[in-house]
């Protein structure tokens, strides 16, 4: 049966890869969407990863041409939200869930909280680390400065330098290099900060 359809579509891998899907699944695709797909060029491998969340071909489809960007981009970023929603708990049976109406703004809010859980774990890894700073923080204060506009004062914890790094896009506080030489007293990370904020 899937050869002959095969062979009446004039298919070549694009709807194979689909009618081997279909074959697996035991869930029909019919031949109209079986052209389409063919035609906007979508093969099985390059969506299986999004179909095995209950999500049908030609709803993906429909769904990847209703969103912003390159297919190729929205595809890697809808598998990823899929995972990142599975990963959190999120029920995967939910449409709300499985199509969200701004996918860029949902895979980013998923890979913030999947940072900040990261983040809280480091933390109370580096809770001993903290205590050392706190001790060493009269030390520092040797390095407070102001004027009338600005101030500059150390860093007093961990989680100051993971935020410092990550407002600013810098290395300071991805690992635990230059805490560890403040708990040492070997280093400061001093902050310039508008006074008046």
């Amino acid at each position: 049966n899937r050869i002959h359809r095969l062979q009446l579509l004039n298919g070549g891998s694009r709807i194979l890869s689909w009618l081997r899907y279909e074959q697996k699944t035991g869930k029909k695709i019919c031949n109209e969407i079986l052209i389409r797909l063919d035609e906007n060029g979508y093969n099985y491998e390059e969506l299986k990863e999004i179909i095995q969340y209950g999500v049908k071909p030609k709803r993906a489809m429909n769904y990847i041409e209703k969103q912003k960007g390159s297919r190729g981009d929205i595809i890697i970023k809808w598998r990823d939200y899929l995972n990142m929603a599975k990963q959190e708990g999120y029920d995967m049976g939910d449409d709300i869930v499985r199509y969200p109406k701004d996918l860029r703004a949902r895979h980013a809010e998923l890979i913030r909280i999947g940072d900040d859980r990261k983040e809280r774990a480091r933390l109370k890894q580096y809770q001993p680390i903290d205590r050392k700073i706190r001790k060493r923080l009269a030390d520092a204060s040797r390095y407070n400065w102001q004027n009338k506009k600005y101030i500059i004062i150390p860093a007093e914890k961990c989680e100051d330098l993971m935020k410092e790094g990550r407002a600013l896009h810098h290395c300071v506080g991805r690992n635990d290099y230059y805490m560890k030489r403040m708990a040492a007293g070997r280093t400061w990370i001093l902050f310039l900060r508008e006074k008046e904020r």
